[in-house]
């Protein structure tokens, strides 16, 4: 028993250790300053969770991450997102949008002959040999199997073997896994994942970042800054989770091309809380915090 006791000594190495390991990670930086800035970027064995209603834009906010992470990667590096929804297809359409700026559902593929279609022809064939060099891999759950966490390490295990290593996981969405268990009640399916996830990141020295649905009761409010209550299904969240953040709306306009949203870092486990305004450009699949201070809470 006293052998597993650290003295002031002891405790000073591992402090020295872990810091220098914590300078040579490739820590993923996502665009978004309340990550980048407040939370240190996406970092090694850590779980984050991004909670929206549906529809609100929290897959376009995935993918505009991953698509910033993409480019912190070294050769052999990947990030791997586990699509439950959306195909790959309209992921790769989306990331060809962030990269062109351009409208892609705007796009007359029928007007060939005229100066406008060129241009755009030209840059599209410049983001689509950027894309290229992007080190991402989608699963698609064609098969429909049950996705649980032993799952996606074995993904990440397999990918190893072929000397390709994963630095981080976006998952799209916590209640579409499966927990490793076959549990009863919904709320202890939930709860198990949660769990599975955060040793998941632990084991494979990655991040792991997952969207997730807020409760109907929140959507009964209409608006405002969502709890940790509304999380949905469980709330093991709350307590696995080293980053919990919402995206929600501040006053959307169905006729307008853009969204007026909030982004809330509402429990970051390592540094401060804040809250900033995200524009969503929603023909472009482009999101952006505005360049305002932001709002500690």
């Amino acid at each position: 028993m006293i052998d597993k006791l650290s003295d002031i000594k002891q405790m000073q190495d591992n402090f020295k250790l872990s810091k220098q390991a914590a300078e040579n990670q490739c820590v993923l930086k996502t665009g978004y300053n309340l990550i980048d800035e407040y939370c240190g970027g996406l970092k090694n064995r850590q779980l984050y969770f991004l909670g929206a209603r549906p529809s609100i834009g929290k897959t376009t906010f995935c993918i505009n991450a991953i698509f910033n992470a993409l480019q912190n990667l070294k050769e052999n590096e990947v990030i791997l997102f586990l699509s439950l929804e959306m195909d790959s297809t309209n992921i790769y359409k989306r990331l060809l949008s962030i990269h062109s700026h351009l409208n892609l559902n705007e796009w007359d593929y029928s007007a060939s002959d005229t100066p406008e279609y060129a241009v755009i022809n030209s840059i599209m064939k410049h983001s689509n040999s950027f894309l290229l060099k992007l080190n991402l891999l989608v699963f698609e759950n064609l098969d429909n199997e049950q996705i649980t966490p032993n799952f996606i390490n074995s993904l990440i295990k397999d990918l190893k073997q072929k000397n390709k290593i994963v630095k981080a996981v976006f998952i799209d969405y916590f209640q579409l896994l499966t927990p490793n268990l076959n549990l009863g009640l919904d709320h202890e399916k939930l709860s198990s994942i949660s769990k599975d996830l955060k040793q998941l990141a632990k084991q494979n020295d990655l991040n792991v970042f997952v969207l997730t649905q807020l409760s109907r009761d929140y959507e009964k409010k209409g608006s405002g800054t969502p709890s940790f209550s509304d999380l949905k299904g469980t709330s093991s969240i709350e307590q696995d989770a080293d980053v919990i953040l919402f995206l929600y709306s501040k006053n959307i306009v169905e006729s307008a091309k853009t969204k007026e949203l909030v982004l809330s870092l509402a429990k970051n486990r390592n540094g401060y809380l804040s809250k900033n305004d995200i524009d969503f450009q929603t023909p472009k699949a482009i999101m952006k915090e505005v360049e305002n201070e932001n709002e500690n809470l």
